[in-house]
């Protein structure tokens, strides 16, 4: 986080960045010459962009290993404890090849890409990818969500509630 806000405290992009011990004229050595600021802003960039996938063979395949990382989850006693609430799928629905999609909100702070289970009336393993976007709606800590339930569970006419958990803790 200190590397971060290290553009907008530099004089220039050619200064190096170096480390100094608090309270001392110390300055730390380094085997290989210290990096400039702009180099350290690109490399942040790089590490803070999204993974592009190159294709949808790539997508599916890291939909299959997260369901196949449900096992730990599917083991809990997974109960709906208003504690650990994270969101709300408000609408469903299946396109022409069975996938399930979801539109909702949930806190900010989660990964988009992560292993569930699908509790209704037994646990179902499920992979979830979704995307985030601003609700006026909602309070600063959620987000609106778009997003891919990938597990052979679907909803029915007579599905009234279901339960999405995920997480260690069964969220």
């Amino acid at each position: 986080s200190a590397l971060a806000g290290v553009a907008d405290v530099a004089e220039a992009n050619e200064d190096e960045i170096g480390v100094r011990i608090a309270g001392t004229d110390y300055l730390l050595a380094s085997a290989e010459p210290p990096p400039s600021v702009a180099e350290i802003v690109k490399r942040l960039r790089e590490l803070n962009a999204p993974q592009r996938r190159s294709t949808t063979a790539d997508f599916e395949l890291l939909l299959d290993e997260l369901r196949a990382d449900t096992v730990a989850l599917t083991e809990q006693a997974l109960r709906p404890v208003a504690d650990n609430l994270q969101g709300y799928i408000e609408t469903l629905a299946i396109d022409n090849s069975g996938q399930v999609w979801m539109v909702g909100w949930m806190r900010r702070g989660h990964l988009t890409e992560f292993s569930a289970v699908v509790s209704e009336r037994r646990k179902v393993p499920a992979a979830v990818a979704i995307m985030t976007y601003t609700r006026d709606d909602l309070p600063p800590e959620a987000c609106g969500i778009i997003g891919l339930l990938s597990s052979p569970w679907r909803p029915t006419s007579a599905t009234g509630e279901f339960y999405l958990f995920f997480g260690a803790g069964g969220r």
